[in-house]
């Protein structure tokens, strides 16, 4: 079974990623200057709770969720004010690496499907079997 991870473009299937973020942004009143700031930091992906997300370097706690197939990161609450309102780049694993992390969180209980920058999948085949969920 496949990990099903919500993302950006799952909820926005119909108008895709950046037209989800521009309206959304649009309801939270955020100006996008729709260009990436290469010069800006990029922010890391990690999985929460079955999500690929990116927590934001410039608020306290907050995150947004991202999509590896389209990674460019806004956030709602700052709106990515410290960069002008332009889009921050996101940094995921190489794609083999993200379909090996989806697959291995894939039969966890939602509240388990987590992954963080650094953790290698080893440690998520132990995790599982620990837990009694497939390796």
């Amino acid at each position: 079974m496949t990990l099903k991870t919500l993302t950006n473009s799952t909820r926005a299937r119909e108008v895709g990623v950046e037209q989800h973020i521009l309206d959304t942004a649009k309801r939270w009143h955020r100006v996008v200057q729709r260009a990436v700031d290469q010069k800006a930091a990029p922010v890391r992906a990690e999985v929460n709770h079955g999500r690929w997300i990116a927590p934001c370097p410039d608020c306290n706690g907050g995150a947004e969720m991202v999509d590896p197939t389209a990674p460019i990161f806004f956030c709602m609450n700052c709106g990515n004010r410290a960069i002008g309102g332009a889009y921050r780049r996101v940094e995921f694993p190489p794609s083999a690496v993200v379909a090996d992390i989806e697959e291995l969180l894939s039969d966890r209980p939602e509240q388990h499907k987590n992954w963080v920058p650094g953790e290698d999948q080893a440690t998520l085949v132990a995790e599982n079997v620990a837990h009694g969920v497939r390796g």
